[in-house]
């Protein structure tokens, strides 16, 4: 069975149970490796890079609590996703249209921001997860009509979106404000 790594903060306990419900059925698993309130009796470093190594896609959830308590959270997530490109791993970023959170996210390959309360959304994202189950790592199934370009000459990331340009207001790699 394909499996999903999912970067969060598992305080964000909304957009984690909706992401859980937009699993369950699919022959693709989700899979998170969650330390924020625990001390670990062993280094959870080899295997978070198993987990990575072997997802067919890293979804990284960003919602409010990212950035609440410690760094710990937001560093975690910038290390995961070093990770799955480094292992050649597709990079989804999902952000909440109602809630947006400035946090920027390094090797974006599908940057998304939905609606929770949006069955359409569900759907949407439902059947992306889906489209995981038969494929190989190294092919990305999912594709889109819009590939975007940082215009920041620092930045220059290209990345696909899932939505009308208009509804991306910023670059999820370097923050800067764009005009697509």
């Amino acid at each position: 069975m394909a499996q999903i790594f999912i970067s969060h903060s598992r305080r964000d306990v909304a957009l984690r149970q909706w992401f859980d419900e937009v699993f369950a059925g699919v022959a693709v698993r989700a899979v998170r490796f969650e330390f924020e309130f625990e001390a670990q009796a062993e280094d959870p470093i080899p295997s978070i890079v198993q987990l990575v190594q072997q997802s067919v896609a890293l979804f990284v959830l960003l919602g409010s609590n990212v950035f609440s308590g410690t760094r710990h959270t937001s560093n975690w997530i910038s290390a995961e996703t070093g990770l799955a490109k480094a292992f050649n791993v597709p990079i989804w970023v999902f952000e909440d249209i109602v809630n947006p959170v400035e946090f920027p996210v390094p090797f974006v390959d599908h940057y998304v921001r939905l609606r929770l309360d949006t069955p359409e959304h569900y759907d949407v994202v439902r059947s992306w997860v889906g489209s995981y189950q038969p494929i190989i790592r190294s092919r990305d199934p999912v594709s889109s009509s819009d590939l975007l370009l940082c215009n920041n000459a620092g930045c220059k990331s290209l990345f696909q979106i899932h939505q009308p340009k208009h509804e991306i207001d910023r670059c999820p790699v370097c923050m800067t404000a764009q005009r697509w």
